[in-house]
């Protein structure tokens, strides 16, 4: 059964006005990105599902930790203003491909959530995002997702825990 209506009233609308509404520092208002998880609750006890339910803790990260504005501050092109923010539309992208998603049609998947997500880019304007991305700004994509792991495992009591790798016998 999919979810009837949403407890969040608060959602994001897709369309983060981040060339217009820009405040003082240069920084936009990060709720335009977070707003749709503002009242999101996960429980067991409730009569309606939602698909993809683990998608959505994902998108949260992404936004809290503060990734999907910096893809979007990335992204910003002086005169462009698009009706997607392309660092929500890249993030959609990434969780689509975590929740299993083999095909950018597959960011269909989450469009189907519109109620507890809000607006997601269709699959011909996530295949527009990808293609308007530069050789630089895949270079300073890469270097704030390195900076924002580096913090969020700076947050972990003793940092990131060492890895062992076991050999199969």
């Amino acid at each position: 059964m999919w979810i009837r209506e949403s407890s969040c009233t608060a959602r994001e609308n897709g369309d983060c006005d981040i060339y217009q509404n820009l405040v003082a520092g240069g920084t936009c208002d990060v709720h335009q990105l977070t707003g749709w998880a503002q009242d999101l609750r996960v429980s067991a006890d409730g009569d309606d599902v939602v698909a993809l339910v683990g998608v959505m803790g994902l998108r949260m990260l992404a936004d809290r930790s503060g990734l999907t504005q910096a893809i979007s501050t990335i992204l910003i092109r002086p005169g462009f203003v698009p009706g997607h923010d392309r660092g929500r539309v890249l993030t959609d992208i990434a969780c689509s491909i975590a929740a299993g998603g083999a095909d950018i049609a597959d960011i269909e998947a989450l469009r189907a959530q519109a109620q507890v997500l809000g607006p997601v880019a269709s699959d011909t304007t996530a295949l527009r995002a990808l293609g308007e991305l530069t050789d630089r700004d895949l270079h300073r994509l890469d270097a704030v997702r390195a900076d924002i792991r580096a913090r969020m495992w700076s947050l972990l009591p003793g940092g990131v825990p060492g890895l062992t790798v076991r050999r199969h016998p």
